[in-house]
């Protein structure tokens, strides 16, 4: 089967597919993508292989064992969401939590190689904000409530939803999705007492407001995967 060369992504439609130097195949093989994996397509050298983009590395598959994204069968409940940095995100299932009384932000730069969605959970493991933001973008979640917090991100490309079958609305990266969380990084939201000041009428006590700021990084390289301040966690674990 041809790839019809409109198409951005293509999925692999066999359990075992190499990913090759050379259009040919006694070129090298890099690895093996299994059945499901979305690659990004960048040109198609012939009618029997098409050149691709994994993770930064270029390399030539099978053309006969790809299929377009938007025609795959597994991926056919999943519609793709077109927003922006700092616009509410449609799916996101959580009620925001704010105080306005409260002039504190917690700024976000997104530095990975892919856009990503970050989650600012409280104490009691719930989340009470949500925040897109594009590959090289910057995001401000101000109004925090007083509290102890940490972030779980999701990196990725192809920022999509579905409705499954218990009629909840999920949200996932279908293209090089990551799921991290920072364990031991804790923002700490509660006010603080500042500065006592003695005046000849009286005695002001200030109150210090703590805000922060969160640089986001992860580097995937073909063949390895960095990551700074970072640790694993399952799809399953981000959207809970």
């Amino acid at each position: 089967m041809s790839v019809r060369a409109q198409e951005n992504y293509l999925v692999v439609e066999t359990d075992s597919l190499n990913f090759r130097s050379g259009p040919s195949a006694s070129s090298l093989s890099l690895t093996k993508f299994k059945k499901g994996e979305i690659v990004e397509r960048i040109a198609q050298y012939d009618q029997f292989w098409v050149k691709v983009k994994y993770l930064g590395q270029e390399g030539y598959l099978s053309s006969k064992f790809l299929k377009p994204l938007s025609e795959s069968e597994q991926y056919s409940s999943w519609t793709q969401v077109l927003t922006n940095t700092g616009e509410r995100l449609e799916c996101s299932n959580i009620t925001p939590m704010n105080d306005l009384s409260i002039n504190n932000f917690l700024d976000i730069e997104n530095a990975s190689d892919g856009d990503a969605v970050v989650k600012l959970i409280n104490s009691n493991d719930i989340c009470i904000r949500v925040a897109f933001i594009q590959q090289g973008g910057t995001y401000r979640i101000k109004n925090i409530p007083q509290g102890i917090y940490t972030t779980k991100v999701a990196f990725g490309k192809r920022l999509s939803k579905s409705f499954k079958d218990d009629g909840v609305c999920y949200l996932k990266f279908l293209v090089n999705p990551e799921y991290k969380d920072y364990d031991t990084d804790r923002f700490d939201f509660f006010l603080k007492d500042g500065e006592t000041e003695y005046r000849s009428d009286g005695v002001y006590k200030s109150t210090r407001v703590p805000s922060y700021s969160l640089r986001l990084y992860i580097e995937r390289v073909f063949g390895r995967f960095q990551k700074v301040g970072l640790d694993n966690i399952s799809e399953q674990e981000f959207n809970k």
